[in-house]
């Protein structure tokens, strides 16, 4: 549950720089992210919006200020609500639907890979040939998640078109040749002994034409 709570606060960005808006803004916030927890099957603790202060603290303007003018400037429990939902649309989509819903980002991200794939293919005859991470363990990088970095996007990902731009959970790579490949994202949110495997395969077909699929095994 921390990496999750740890995971808003960074989405959100809490863009404020005085120490009282910080603690306002996570008082604020705090019935919000209860629903949000209870809807998950979880807890929200005092430790975890500790964690939200400390972090908006460290991290000043660097977030989505906007956001957290409106928290601040909200009336009333249903006013923040609407600034969190407005703020982190997507984000809370994923997490009020469960381990199924929030999984799905990185389905979409290997589908989205996958597409780029049977692209390549038809312009090159064959798919990307060589490996490609795998990409850093995000629940052993402060705050258990990683952040976007060209960097890391480079070689075989680069010729796939394929990079993730925003604070991510999972853990990617590909290893290809002409005629076939295999993609995979490790999904665990919570930094738990769950773990979710997303898989895009690439293979061909008895013309030569590309097949692509999409399995997901486990839970998280």
């Amino acid at each position: 549950m921390k990496a999750v709570i740890c995971t808003l606060v960074f989405a959100a960005g809490c863009g404020g720089t005085k120490t009282d808006d910080c603690q306002k803004f996570a008082d604020k916030s705090a019935p919000v992210l209860r629903g949000i927890a209870k809807e998950a099957g979880k807890e929200l603790t005092k430790e975890h919006l500790a964690t939200m202060v400390k972090t908006c603290r460290e991290k000043g303007n660097a977030g989505d200020q906007a956001m957290f003018e409106c928290v601040l400037g909200a009336s009333g429990e249903a006013a923040v609500a609407d600034c969190w939902e407005q703020g982190m649309k997507g984000y809370l989509d994923d997490t009020k639907g469960g381990g199924a819903n929030r999984v799905s980002r990185e389905q979409r991200d290997l589908e989205r890979l996958g597409k780029n794939a049977k692209a390549y293919f038809a312009a090159n005859g064959g798919y990307p040939e060589g490996s490609a991470g795998p990409t850093a363990e995000c629940c052993k990088v402060s705050p258990h998640s990683c952040k976007p970095d060209p960097a890391v996007w480079t070689g075989v990902w680069k010729a796939l078109d394929f990079s993730i731009d925003r604070t991510y959970h999972a853990q990617y790579s590909y290893e290809g040749t002409p005629t076939s490949f295999v993609a995979k994202a490790l999904v665990n949110m919570d930094c738990d002994e769950d773990v979710l495997e997303v898989v895009v395969t690439g293979s061909v077909d008895a013309s030569k034409a590309p097949i692509i699929e999409t399995a997901v095994a486990g839970k998280d």
